[in-house]
C-alpha cells in the first residue's frame, strides 16, 4: 500500500513524497475542510477551549480569551466570566477539567475557577497554574504560582517545576497541604526546565518537560502522588501536542514524534520527522495543537511553519501507522457538540431562500454535522468562529517516487481508473483498456 514517507529516497515508487490527503484504513482520503457550525463569533481570540462532560450526562463547550470565559449555545456564546472581576490573562492559555458536575478552568494569571452552571467563580485558597488534569479522585495543577495568595504550607512563589493536588474528591476545598485531606504539593527537579504538559493516562498522570517525562501514581497519604522520571532525554514542549488515545499518549517531541504507554516513549516518526521538523517553526513549537478523531483513529497536529500562525497539519492514523498532511489555517482546536437541525431550524443554518441543490456539497450525508448531540472535531477559525472539521475539501493530491530504472524503458499502451464508493460497493467505474 502506498504510504506518505517524505524522508525516504524519491526512487522508491511505493512511497508518497508529497500529499494533501489523510490516511484511512484502505488508503488515503480527501482532507477535511471547515464547516461553519452556525454559532456567532467569540468576543476575543481563543486561548483554549474544551468540551466538558458532566456527571449527570450533560455537556458544556467552554472557550477562554484574554478577558472572558464563554459557553457555547445553539447559535450564540454566553458570558460565564466570574462576576467578581474581569480576567486579564494576557497571552496565557486556559486549561479545563471536569470533576463530577463541576467545571474547572485555570490560567497562570488567574486562580482556579469553578462553575456548576453559569458564571465561574474563584476557588478559595487555590493557586494559579498553567496546567491542570484530573485523575483518581484528585485535580492536579502544575507550573504554579501562589505568590501573595496566603495558602498555608505553600511556597508563596511562582515555580515552573512545582505541582499541587487538591483534596481527595474535593477540588473546590482549600488547597492548603494536609495529611488528612491529602491535598499536597511538590517539585520535579530531577531534570531541568518547567513542566510543560500534564495529561492523564488511565489512573496515572504524566507530567512532561521539554526533555523529560514523569509518571505520577497515587500511593495514598502521606506521599499521596509518587513521581518517577522515566525519560531524561525525551519530552514535549506543548500541553496541546499530547493526545491520549486509549492507553497510549501520542506527542510531538523536540526532534521526533512518539507513542508513550506509561513505561517508555517509542519513536513513531520514522519517514516523516525530517520533513516535519524542517517545516516546523521551532520558535513556536509550544503552539502546536492536536485533536483526536476517535471514530477514524486519526490524530491531527496543527503546527506553525513560517510564522506563529497554525497553517499546516500532520495527520497520523494509528491503526495502520501511516501519515498524511494538508494545509489549513486555524487559531485553536477543540471538540464541540452540534445542535439538532430540524425542519423548523433548517433556515437558521442555511437561510430561507435555499433550494435543495444549494445545500453545501462539502458536507457529506453521513457527516456528524447533521446529528444532534454528537461530538464534532472543531477548530476556531481566524474569524473567531467555531468551525466543524467535517467538510470535504475540493480535492486531494499525492506524488509518488520515481518509477522505472535507468536500464529499462517501458511503454504504457492503455490504462484505466477504478473508483470505489464505499467498503460494500463495487467500483463504480471499471478499468477499460484503451489503445
Amino acid at each position: 500500500m502506498l504510504t506518505f514517507l517524505p524522508d525516504a529516497l524519491d526512487i522508491a515508487p511505493e512511497v508518497l513524497q508529497a500529499v494533501s490527503a489523510v490516511p484511512t484504513l484502505r488508503g488515503y482520503g480527501t482532507p477535511p475542510s471547515g464547516i461553519d457550525l452556525g454559532v456567532a463569533a467569540l468576543s476575543g481570540t481563543s486561548l483554549g477551549g474544551a468540551l466538558l462532560y458532566t456527571l449527570s450526562g450533560g455537556t458544556r463547550t467552554i472557550v477562554g480569551s484574554a478577558a472572558k470565559l464563554e459557553e457555547a449555545g445553539a447559535t450564540t456564546w454566553s458570558d460565564v466570566t466570574r462576576t467578581a472581576s474581569a480576567y486579564s490573562v494576557g497571552a496565557n492559555r486556559w486549561r479545563f477539567a471536569q470533576f463530577g458536575n463541576t467545571s474547572l478552568a485555570i490560567n497562570l494569571a488567574t486562580v482556579l475557577q469553578q462553575s456548576a452552571s453559569g458564571a465561574f467563580a474563584d476557588v478559595a485558597n487555590a493557586p494559579k497554574a498553567a496546567l491542570m488534569e484530573a485523575a483518581s479522585g484528585f485535580v492536579m495543577l502544575a507550573n504554579t504560582d501562589d505568590a501573595s495568595l496566603g495558602i498555608s504550607g505553600g511556597p508563596n512563589a511562582a515555580q515552573e517545576h512545582r505541582w499541587w493536588c487538591s483534596q481527595i474528591f474535593n477540588p473546590t476545598g482549600t488547597w492548603a497541604p494536609s495529611v488528612s485531606t491529602q491535598a499536597t504539593t511538590g517539585l520535579l527537579v530531577e531534570t531541568p526546565g518547567p513542566i510543560t504538559a500534564l495529561r492523564r493516562l488511565q489512573s496515572e498522570i504524566v507530567a512532561y518537560k521539554a526533555k523529560s517525562i514523569y509518571v505520577a501514581r497515587y500511593v495514598g497519604s502521606p506521599v499521596v502522588w509518587q513521581f518517577q522520571c522515566v525519560s531524561t532525554d525525551i519530552g514535549c514542549s506543548s500541553h496541546e501536542a499530547v493526545v491520549a488515545a486509549g492507553t497510549v499518549h501520542y506527542f510531538v517531541g523536540d526532534d521526533d514524534i512518539y507513542a508513550f504507554d506509561g513505561s517508555r516513549p517509542v519513536s513513531i516518526g520514522k519517514g516523516v520527522k525530517e520533513w516535519f521538523f524542517a517545516r516546523l517553526n521551532r520558535t513556536y513549537i509550544s503552539s502546536i495543537r492536536a485533536i483526536h478523531d476517535r471514530v477514524n483513529s486519526r490524530i491531527y497536529w496543527f503546527y506553525p511553519t513560517t510564522s506563529a500562525a497554525l497553517t499546516s497539519c500532520l495527520v497520523y492514523h494509528y491503526d495502520t501507522q501511516r501519515w498524511g498532511a494538508f494545509d489549513l489555517t486555524i487559531t485553536d482546536v477543540l471538540e464541540s457538540i452540534t445542535s439538532a437541525i430540524t425542519y423548523d431550524t433548517f433556515a437558521d443554518k442555511f437561510g430561507t431562500s435555499i433550494q435543495y441543490d444549494q445545500i453545501p456539497t462539502d458536507i457529506s450525508y453521513n457527516s456528524p454535522y447533521w446529528n444532534a448531540a454528537t461530538p464534532v472535531l472543531s477548530y476556531i477559525s481566524t474569524a473567531d468562529k467555531i468551525t466543524g472539521l467535517s467538510g470535504t475539501a475540493s480535492g486531494a493530491s499525492m506524488t509518488t517516487g520515481w518509477y522505472g530504472s535507468e536500464d529499462t524503458s517501458r511503454f504504457v499502451r492503455g490504462c484505466g481508473l477504478a473508483i470505489g464508493q464505499s467498503r460494500r460497493q463495487r467500483p463504480s467505474h471499471r478499468p477499460r483498456r484503451s489503445t
